[in-house]
């Protein structure tokens, strides 16, 4: 499977969990904003009976902070499911160089670093891959100088004898070409839901992330 179809069954699966968590926002949302209507037809009951204007005050103030406790829950859920699908893909990823079709993906991965750099380059791969690379290329006959000193989960990088030109390559590199995509993955999903215009539903994914 090439790895742009890997990155692609993370969105699909993305789309899922996203979906679970936002019905389930709306499930806690709905029920924040039916309790305060009820104690507002309460308070609004007890206005029409006293007359008094500080009960029309307290049914506005709490039918007011029952909204900012809605957005605050679809906030919530919307940066959880954003972490979830990002985690997702991490998980899915790092996991790559464990396929049955890992030789396929690193070869394509060689393929396009190739292109980008001159005859005799100098490709770094993790020890674990310093064998698969060795034959691909052997298979490809092309004269490389192979290190084994790249940590990771998998892939390449490569650079000219020069280093003139590096060339990255590696899963947590595609991860990071690709993780610019997700928020909308995340956004398509609360949108179908009717949440988009929600005041507080889009905020920023990587608050509170250490690694932002």
């Amino acid at each position: 499977m090439p790895l742009e179809d890997i990155l692609q069954a993370i969105a699909a699966e993305g789309d899922r969990v996203c979906a679970e968590i936002a019905a389930e926002a709306d499930r806690r949302v709905a029920a924040i904003l039916a309790d305060a209507e009820a104690r507002a037809a309460d308070l609004h009951a007890a206005e029409v009976r006293q007359g008094a204007e500080v009960r029309h005050n307290e049914r506005t103030t709490q039918l007011y902070q029952a909204r900012l406790e809605a957005g605050r829950r679809r906030s919530a859920a919307w940066q959880e499911a954003y972490h979830v699908t990002l985690e997702a893909a991490r998980a899915r990823l790092a996991a790559v160089p464990d396929r049955q079709d890992y030789g396929e993906i690193l070869r394509r991965l060689l393929d396009e670093t190739l292109v980008e750099l001159d005859s005799s380059p100098v490709v770094n791969v993790t020890p674990r891959d310093e064998p698969l690379l060795t034959r691909l290329l052997a298979e490809l006959h092309v004269d490389a100088q192979l290190e084994h000193r790249l940590k990771g989960w998998g892939g390449l990088e490569a650079r000219t004898a020069d280093n003139r030109i590096v060339v990255r390559n590696t899963l947590e590199s595609r991860l990071a070409r690709a993780e610019p995509a997700l928020p909308a993955i995340v956004a398509a999903v609360w949108q179908a839901d009717g949440n988009a215009d929600e005041p507080g539903t889009r905020p920023d994914p990587h608050e509170g992330d250490p690694d932002a």
